[in-house]
């Protein structure tokens, strides 16, 4: 994970593009939240893949997208941490 993300999670594995897009987009996931960065455009997005894997996805500031599986377990810290990072907003 970049390091501008206010959170680390043991367990996870990253995306090549082309997946982490179509799971992102199918009709099956959900957007569980999104949030960027204040006075930058890093964004987080976390999406709900099945009933116990979660896709993230970090958007750099010049558009580049990068995808990475991990737990429904794990997730709740990442969402807990972007809450209360006071770098970060929640944008949905």
């Amino acid at each position: 994970m970049p390091e501008v993300v206010p959170f680390e999670v043991s367990r996870v594995s990253r995306e090549n593009w082309e997946n982490g897009s179509r799971v992102a987009d199918a009709d099956a996931s959900s957007l569980r939240g999104r949030w960027g960065t204040v006075g930058a455009s890093w964004e987080v997005s976390v999406f709900v893949a099945t009933r116990e894997t979660v896709l993230l996805r970090v958007r750099t500031p010049v558009g580049r997208e990068r995808f990475y599986e991990t737990t429904q377990r794990d997730v709740q810290g990442v969402v807990t941490a972007l809450d209360a990072s006071s770098r970060w907003r929640r944008l949905d």
